[in-house]
């Protein structure tokens, strides 16, 4: 998967500059961008055997292994592998959190969640690599030889009708550096997970947790008390995953198999195949504008600055107090560790 994102979170401080916060981002979908090309093949042994029924359908075809030999309809062992293949362009919707000190020189991403497709779907063409043992039909009367190459059949359409990229671990803290006043040029990286979700032949086919880290250069400024982080990653993700996809696959489908020796012909069939392996190739190209609001930690009181007036706030909430805002430590109380921390982020 190549993945280039660019992400640009702005956002308002009163007062004086802030130089340290929480920047919890939302992302702007009208002003944002996800291109991807995707390439998904599944495998799927099983058997055919054609559509005869001496009740029900006696001019139907039937199927026999080998050149010559045997009697009545006789399934036939055959592999099928559907593949996959097409472009979207979407407008994402999710969150982000950034952690940021511009004193420490550090940034740290959390929470990053991207609905890649917006709740939206995409429809690609299948094409089938149908692999064969040798095997005969009858009404139509064929011969179909197997020559060491699959065939390529046109088998209607696939829908994806989920991809979402979640992170799936703590974000690598990342090197602030300044190149200009309130400017500074940062690394960090987020491991990710990419999830899949598709629907062919009426079968809906998960493909959970697809691994990656996302490497992230960019630059964060601020001015006036507006913070933008701009973001930008490449990478390339390549995947199989062999299941278990229990209950994944068909029974008895109906299919009209072009015939092959004489060609020209439908010789009807039934398939049958259970899903053993998905291989997944990604490429995305994100470009993303995100809104926020910062938390900063120890100002109680959410005028920007951490000063005496939270110490007052606090000391006005001193005691039991789960959940109130005094209580920045989370033990249920608003005391001397809540000051603490109030002290230890004065601006």
């Amino acid at each position: 998967m190549s993945i280039r994102t660019l992400v640009v979170a702005s956002l308002l401080v009163p007062g004086s500059s802030v130089l340290a916060a929480t920047v919890e981002c939302v992302v702007n979908d009208k002003e944002s961008v996800v291109e991807t090309s995707s390439e998904i093949t599944l495998t799927m042994p099983g058997t055919l055997i054609g559509d005869y029924d001496s009740v029900n359908n006696p001019g139907g075809t039937l199927t026999r292994p080998g050149f010559a030999g045997g009697s009545g309809n006789l399934p036939v062992d055959i592999s099928l592998a559907p593949s996959v293949a097409g472009a979207t362009s979407a407008t994402p919707t999710g969150s982000f959190t950034v952690d940021y000190d511009a004193l420490l020189s550090t940034i740290v991403f959390e929470d990053l969640s991207l609905d890649l497709l917006h709740g939206g779907s995409a429809i690609f063409p299948v094409n089938v690599a149908f692999t064969y043992e040798t095997f005969r039909t009858f009404v139509p009367d064929s011969l179909f030889i197997w020559l060491g190459v699959p065939v390529s059949i046109p088998l209607g359409e696939a829908t994806i009708t989920a991809m979402t990229a979640v992170q799936s671990g703590p974000g690598v803290p990342g090197v602030l550096t300044e190149t200009g006043s309130g400017t500074w040029s940062y690394t960090a990286a987020v491991p990710v997970s990419l999830s899949i979700t598709a629907e062919f032949l009426g079968q809906v086919i998960e493909i959970p947790g697809l691994p990656g880290v996302l490497p992230l250069t960019g630059v964060l400024t601020e001015s006036l008390g507006a913070v933008a982080v701009t973001i930008s990653t490449s990478q390339i993700v390549d995947d199989t995953n062999d299941g278990p996809f229990e209950g994944v696959g068909f029974t008895n489908l109906p299919f009209e198999l072009p015939t092959v020796l004489p060609p020209g012909g439908l010789a009807g069939v039934l398939l049958t195949a259970n899903l053993t392996q998905v291989a997944t190739h990604q490429e995305i190209q994100i470009d993303i504008v995100a809104n926020g609001s910062s938390v900063i930690p120890g100002d109680v009181n959410g005028d920007g600055v951490v000063n005496f007036q939270d110490v007052i706030q606090i000391l006005n909430a001193w005691g039991p107090c789960d959940g109130c805002p005094e209580d920045l430590s989370g033990d249920g109380q608003a005391g001397f560790q809540d000051v603490l921390i109030v002290i230890s982020n004065w601006s």
